[in-house]
């Protein structure tokens, strides 16, 4: 799955305006490919499925990136969020770390037709230095969902995910086809993740 993953990764960022990324030979991941930071960055801005920041907090922008179209198994769109690690000499695939549902820690199950990793926000929520990822699946459940994965010396954790739908809040939207997470407003993530202001 990850050799898939990685494609479907050069894939999304190739639609992002990206196309000085090039897809990894096989085994890339193994070696420890690079590839050019600036262009990458370039792409991230023209998509809300690409984030850059230091989730590590190493110092270096580390990019996730939203496979929401991403087979699970059988379970067809299900979706996944790529983290691509940053270092001295630009973003690496050696140590890239794929999330989805059916990751342990993360809330939920991956179904046919979430789209997780639709949109992807970051915010150092917790004020340690490492960003947090806030990951959309607009089609979870008919409603929607985010998740907060945490940022950690490793790169992202599952460990401590939250996970937040319509029902956990008051309001409209509690009988579907609310698609919540379908993007973020560019406002303070604590406010999302956290309940903070």
């Amino acid at each position: 799955m990850r050799i898939r993953t990685l494609a479907a990764l050069t894939a999304c960022l190739a639609t992002a305006g990206t196309a000085a990324v090039t897809a990894p030979a096989a085994g890339a991941e193994d070696r420890g490919g690079t590839a050019d930071a600036a262009a990458v960055s370039a792409g991230a801005a023209a998509d809300d499925r690409a984030v850059r920041a230091d989730f590590d907090g190493d110092g270096f922008a580390d990019l996730a990136v939203g496979v929401p179209y991403e087979a699970i198994g059988s379970k067809q769109s299900a979706g996944s969020v790529v983290l691509l690690k940053g270092g001295s000499d630009g973003l690496k695939t050696r140590g890239a770390q794929a999330f989805h549902q059916d990751t342990p820690g993360v809330k939920g199950v991956a179904e046919t037709g979430d789209r997780f990793g639709l949109a992807l926000a970051f915010g150092d929520v917790t004020g340690d230095g490492r960003a947090e990822l806030a990951v959309g699946a607009p089609e979870e459940n008919g409603t929607g969902a985010i998740w907060s994965l945490r940022g950690a010396a490793g790169g992202l954790t599952a460990t401590g995910s939250v996970a937040f739908s319509p029902d956990n809040f008051e309001g409209p939207g509690r009988t579907g086809g609310a698609r919540f997470g379908t993007g973020f407003a560019d406002e303070d993530l604590g406010h999302y993740l956290m309940g903070q202001e």
